[in-house]
């Protein structure tokens, strides 16, 4: 499955990504949006993805440990604006939904790297790293 490439910007794209990795079906866009050489850093499980494969299999290993989380908030920014390598950073702040316990703040802080052309839009590399959590 290919993912629409409907998304007018970078920054919209980055968004709806960002939301399908937190709400659980972020497989689909994994492998429909991710180029073949698709590099993941994600700083909070201290584990690097050197290509779509290995992004796909560490997904599914921890997309269970998502579930209970919420987007609450969130802010994309484009910082290279132009040109076939396209980058988007901003964060997202999240609230757990743990019912035992009072709610936790986090915030994921993100960067793409998205090649961006008429035929191809797709992610190269995504870097995130969340905070330690913050009781509300």
């Amino acid at each position: 499955m290919r993912v629409p490439l409907a998304h007018r910007s970078p920054t919209e794209m980055t968004s709806a990504f960002v939301h399908a990795l937190w709400e659980g079906d972020g497989l689909d866009w994994l492998v429909g949006a991710t180029a073949e050489d698709f590099i993941w850093i994600a700083l909070a499980e201290e584990e690097s993805c050197l290509d779509r494969a290995q992004a796909q299999e560490v997904y599914l290993a921890r997309r269970d440990s998502f579930r209970g989380f919420k987007i609450v908030e969130e802010c994309f920014e484009e910082t290279v604006p132009s040109g076939p390598l396209r980058v988007v950073a901003g964060k997202i702040e999240l609230e757990d939904d743990y019912q035992d316990e009072a709610p936790c703040m986090h915030t994921e802080y993100v960067t793409a790297v998205l090649h961006w052309e008429e035929d191809c839009r797709e992610f190269v590399h995504l870097h995130t790293s969340i905070s330690k959590p913050l009781r509300k």
